[in-house]
């Protein structure tokens, strides 16, 4: 299928946590299409070895291939990690492929002090896009990995707010003064729904340094230079969500998108 001005972008993620991203490119690139697939059959990634997230994401781009995208974001730090160089040199010819890293850059960029606290799954901080990026950006900050898997585990069930969140978020955090925190970075795009709840439990002070952002505004360039920015001069169709999991997990898909795209209309 051709791909020209008017095909859809295609985000995917393990399971709901890329919805995030997709709020955001909703938020900036309103005149686009877009197609969502959250792989809720296989996920989370982060419990599977390296080659059988490589094989996960060739299908979720094989999938969104036939479904006619321009081009495609890997909205999962964990799939990145490990397997956005295979992606790149399988599909690279035919259209771009995007991935996500932790925004360890952006927190160096407030230069605070104190710690910087990078969020994610076991599979992301140990992986060498981690570290490299902590090389290049992370010099002189006091850098921490925090693994916190069970609050994605409950981002997936769909519990985003509320006691039960924060007392899981305030259980990963117990070993850290929160008055020697500075900035927590989302090294998983699971964690774009609980700014407020992280807040909560943390205090006001804490700046929140995510991926989202920056994927996006990277994803607009390549588009543009590519030509294939979509004009706006036809009637938009409706985000087009799928999942390889149950229909609970598309239900907690869209409601987690309409909170995200909320919080971004309302800052």
């Amino acid at each position: 299928m051709k791909r020209n001005l008017y095909s859809p972008i295609g985000i995917f993620d393990s399971g709901i946590g890329g919805v995030s991203t997709l709020g955001q490119a909703v938020h900036m690139l309103s005149d686009e299409k877009f197609i969502y697939f959250g792989d809720n059959g296989n996920g989370p990634y982060s419990l599977k070895t390296e080659e059988q997230v490589k094989q996960y994401c060739f299908q979720a781009c094989d999938f969104l291939i036939d479904k006619g995208v321009k081009a495609i974001v890997v909205a999962c730090n964990t799939a990145t990690a490990i397997s956005i160089s295979a992606l790149r040199e399988t599909y690279g010819y035919y259209l771009p492929i995007l991935g996500m890293e932790p925004a360890v850059k952006v927190a160096a960029s407030f230069n605070l002090p104190g710690k910087i606290v990078v969020m994610g799954t076991g599979m992301t901080l140990k992986s060498k896009m981690l570290d490299s990026l902590i090389e290049r950006f992370g010099i002189g900050f006091d850098i921490v990995k925090l693994p916190c898997r069970d609050v994605i585990t409950m981002i997936e069930t769909g519990i985003i707010e509320g006691k039960e969140i924060e007392t899981c978020i305030a259980r990963y955090f117990n070993e850290l003064d929160p008055k020697e925190i500075s900035s927590v970075v989302f090294g998983c795009t699971h964690f774009g729904v609980l700014e407020q709840s992280i807040k909560n439990v943390l205090g006001d002070h804490i700046r929140i340094a995510d991926g989202d952002e920056g994927t996006v505004r990277h994803l607009t360039n390549i588009l543009k230079d590519s030509n294939l920015l979509n004009p706006g001069d036809r009637p938009k169709t409706d985000i087009l969500f799928h999942n390889s999991g149950t229909s609970i997990a598309l239900e907690n898909s869209k409601k987690n998108f309409n909170t995200h795209l909320k919080n971004l209309e309302n800052k």
